[in-house]
């Protein structure tokens, strides 16, 4: 998990440049959710974490998606599809 700082300089990257962000939130961190506010203005953000209950928290911060990490290996691509489609991008390669 990048520090709080590591995770700050993402949100300068051009919307151009990422497609989706992926971003952990390891607790009921307000640093964590403000993070996938801003980074949600830019790109669409797939927020991952070990608890299920940060779900509807990141989704209320902006992810698109959201991926508990106990799930699949599917689970991250269906939430990358998920959310290029939120901002009307065709999720096939």
């Amino acid at each position: 998990t990048a520090s709080s700082d590591e995770a700050r300089s993402v949100a300068w990257i051009p919307p151009r440049d990422v497609a989706v962000a992926i971003v952990d939130i390891p607790d009921l961190s307000a640093d964590a959710l403000a993070l996938v506010g801003r980074v949600a203005d830019r790109v669409p953000v797939v927020a991952v974490s070990m608890q299920a209950s940060l779900r509807l928290p990141a989704l209320r911060a902006g992810a698109a998606a959201f991926v508990e990490k106990s799930g699949d290996a599917t689970a991250i691509l269906d939430a990358i599809a998920v959310a290029l489609a939120s901002r009307g991008e065709d999720p096939t390669p």
